[in-house]
C-alpha cells in the first residue's frame, strides 16, 4: 500500500506506461518498485540512511545524534571542487570540538550511498528491468534529500533520475519534499474521493498550528 500511495503522489500515468522505477530511500531500508503500466516488481534492500549515520559515527568517533546532524546539515555526495576545502565543525564523544573538510565528509557518505545504488543496479540487471525504465528512476524518502544524490544515482544506475516531489499541495512548501511523498500518497487513499487533497491541505494552512501537527504525523510514517 505504501508503494502504491507513494507512486500516486509523485509518478504520472505517462511515466508508468513508459516504465519507471520508484526508489524510496528510507532510514532502515531502501525500497525499489518497478512500474511498467501496473506495478511489476517490489524488493527491499536492507540498507538506508541509518547506515550512513552509523558510518559517520564510527569513523569520526561521534554520537549517532551528532552524526545525523552532520549528515542532514552538511552531508552531500559528489562534493563540488569549490567547496571541497570548507571545514565542517563537529563534536566528538569526548566533547572535543573538531573540524572535517567537506570533501572528506562527502567521501564517507558517498561510499555507503554508492553501495546502496549498486544493490539497486544489480537488482535491475538480475530481473532485466533496467531496459524497461524509459522514464528513469524517481527518488523519494528522507535519503533523497542528500545533496547531489541525483547525479550519483544517474552515474551508477545509467538512467535518468529525478526527485519525487508530491504534487497538488501548493502552497505548503514544507511538504513538497521527497520525505513526505509516502504520507501524501496515502492521504489520497484515506480521503473521500469527493474531497480534493489540495483543498484539504490548503484549509489546513488556515488553521493555526495544524500544519505543524500534520508535519509531525508525517514524520513518523
Amino acid at each position: 500500500l505504501e508503494t502504491v500511495g507513494t507512486a500516486a503522489a509523485v509518478i504520472g500515468l505517462d511515466e508508468r506506461e513508459m516504465g519507471v522505477g520508484l526508489l524510496d530511500l528510507g532510514a532502515g531500508t531502501t525500497d525499489l518498485a518497478i512500474f511498467s503500466g501496473p506495478l511489476r516488481h517490489v524488493v527491499e534492500i536492507p540498507f538506508g540512511g541509518k547506515d550512513i549515520t552509523n558510518d559517520l559515527s564510527v569513523v569520526l568517533n561521534i554520537s549517532p545524534s551528532e552524526a545525523e546532524r552532520l549528515k542532514v546539515e552538511h552531508g552531500c555526495v559528489r562534493c563540488p571542487a569549490e567547496r571541497a576545502e570548507e571545514m565542517v565543525p563537529f563534536t566528538t564523544t569526548a566533547g572535543r570540538q573538531c573540524h572535517i573538510p567537506r570533501q572528506q565528509l562527502s567521501e564517507i557518505i558517498e561510499a555507503r550511498q554508492h553501495e546502496i545504488f549498486e544493490f539497486v543496479f544489480k537488482e535491475l540487471e538480475r530481473n532485466h528491468y533496467g531496459q524497461m525504465l524509459a522514464a528513469g528512476m524517481v527518488l523519494t524518502g528522507g535519503g533523497a534529500q542528500l545533496e547531489n544524490i541525483v547525479q550519483l544515482g544517474e552515474d551508477i544506475l545509467g538512467l535518468p533520475v529525478r526527485h519525487g516531489v508530491p504534487e497538488h499541495i501548493s502552497p505548503i512548501d514544507d511538504l513538497q519534499t521527497p520525505q513526505y511523498a509516502t504520507a501524501i500518497g496515502l492521504l489520497h487513499f484515506a480521503m473521500d474521493e469527493q474531497f480534493d487533497t489540495a483543498d484539504y491541505l490548503q484549509s489546513a494552512v488556515n488553521e493555526k498550528g495544524l500544519l505543524d501537527r500534520i508535519t509531525k504525523i508525517f514524520s513518523f510514517l
